[in-house]
């Protein structure tokens, strides 16, 4: 058994035990060792995706895998990973497609914490678990990985999605952490570029 944090109603948390999850021959099971608050939490708590019973939260960590599936080829128990907060089914048409979120329906990669438990546990389950997962670099902090899990892509796939090029100008309105990456990203690129250009010019 093991311990999560639960959305047990509408506008009800609580701690509950839980059986730790099974792996699928594709997927992983990952012993939870940093995980983050999302204001997304908070909405679902307060009935964004409809009442849940029992439902653990959370879709932002890292952490150690625990167990593998047998068709699991990148990762071993031991390793230190990150999650992403979207798991989607990559050989649906809109993963495919560009479109990994809206995997196998509306909003259907986002499984965490919304159509299966999420990560606020001791452990919690990956599925796809060689396309969902990333190792964690050995120079790179959990406190720092745990970011790329959910903040950092969101704001670099709105840049995507949203054209903007290589230095391009945009107005942020309500910046949160999502806005501060897409900020960051282009100013880590303008700084690239201009370290770049210098580097030609000697």
């Amino acid at each position: 058994m093991m311990r999560a944090f639960a959305m047990l109603g509408i506008e009800r948390t609580g701690f509950i035990e839980k059986a730790v999850p099974i792996a699928g021959p594709l997927d992983a099971i990952v012993k939870t060792t940093h995980a983050l608050i999302c204001t997304s939490d908070a909405h679902t708590v307060r009935g964004a995706v409809g009442p849940r019973e029992a439902m653990t939260l959370g879709h932002e960590a890292v952490g150690v895998v625990y167990k593998v599936g047998s068709e699991v080829r990148h990762f071993k128990p031991g390793d230190r990973v990150v999650v992403g907060a979207i798991t989607p089914e990559w050989g649906s048409m809109a993963a495919q497609n560009g479109f990994p979120s809206q995997s196998s329906g509306a909003l259907g990669g986002w499984k965490f914490a919304n159509t299966k438990d999420g990560v606020f546990a001791d452990y919690f389950h990956v599925n796809e678990a060689d396309a969902n997962m990333a190792l964690i670099p050995d120079d790179v902090t959990p406190e720092q990985a745990i970011y790329c899990s959910d903040m950092m892509s969101t704001g670099f796939m709105a840049a995507e999605h949203g054209d903007i090029p290589i230095g391009g100008t945009v107005a942020i309105f309500a910046q949160g952490n999502g806005g501060r990456a897409l900020a960051r990203r282009r100013f880590d690129h303008r700084r690239r570029d201009r370290s770049e250009t210098r580097a030609t010019r000697a």
